[in-house]
């Protein structure tokens, strides 16, 4: 890697990290996570003492890695496809392209922040399975 892509991907790494922590300072932002975290989380709840036929195990044990699943293809596809959308509206993608080596940068800092929003959200889910099990 050449150091003017060394320099686009290490600003976008800042912005990926600046962007997250702007986005859980967000009512908005924070209340559409909760919101897409808590109803699956009521339903694994609600399903907690439900054992699954044939097994000694819930079925909301088995549906944590599903649903984890669906949370990270959700928030990867769903999340970056908003984001863009709106970035294009306002201008943001076209000062991005000016700027020499600003799409790696952009798309670093995107994969950055979706990936910090996934993996906050799926340690509630991982620590929701595991409180589940009657282990």
């Amino acid at each position: 890697m050449n150091a003017p892509v060394r320099h686009a991907v290490h600003h976008g790494l800042e912005r990926g990290w600046i962007e997250f922590q702007l986005a859980m300072t967000n009512r908005q932002e924070v209340s559409w996570t909760l919101v897409t975290a808590m109803v699956p989380i009521a339903v694994l709840l609600g399903m907690r003492n439900t054992p699954v036929p044939g097994y000694d195990l819930p079925v909301a044990t088995f549906a944590v890695p599903g649903v984890i699943g669906m949370l990270v293809a959700f928030v990867a596809v769903m999340g970056v496809m908003y984001t863009i959308a709106a970035e294009r509206e306002d201008g943001t993608l076209l000062r991005y392209r000016a700027v020499p080596f600003g799409m790696v940068g952009y798309l670093t800092g995107q994969v950055l922040r979706s990936t910090w929003t996934s993996c906050s959200v799926s340690c509630s889910y991982w620590c929701l399975g595991c409180s589940c099990s009657k282990g």
